[in-house]
């Protein structure tokens, strides 16, 4: 569900293909998952995941201009497997958010994301 209210179209949750059990994982329906390999992870639909309620940080994909922007603005960091070059540069681990403007940006990355993964960016 959206901060707004509204879900992304096309999107289900469920559990993450690589997190662990109490994260929630943002999935497109398979016939909407018309974005790039990279813009997945592993071989799933799914393109977000929150994890627990212990940080509020979230792991999702973006394409690699946008990635590398939402790390230049500090609004996270690329995932350690990026830096190591097992994983293209399009992961990275977005900070939890502490107020209404980070939720608010935390939230459009979300929306690059899902745009990301159904092919609407690349």
């Amino acid at each position: 569900m959206a901060a707004d209210g509204r879900a992304r179209p096309r999107t289900h949750t469920g559990a993450s293909v690589v997190s662990l059990p109490e994260t929630r994982a943002l999935h497109l329906d398979p016939e909407h998952a018309l974005g790039p390999a990279t813009a997945f992870v592993r071989d799933s639909t799914e393109f977000a995941h929150l994890h627990g309620p212990f940080d509020g940080s979230l792991h999702l994909l973006l394409p690699e201009r946008e990635a590398a922007e939402a790390v230049a603005r500090g609004w996270g960091e690329f995932h350690p497997l990026v830096v190591e070059g097992r994983c293209p540069p399009t992961l990275i681990m977005v900070y939890g958010p502490r107020d209404g403007g980070e939720l608010e940006t935390v939230w459009e990355l979300v929306r690059r994301s899902h745009a990301f993964a159904s092919g609407q960016i690349l």
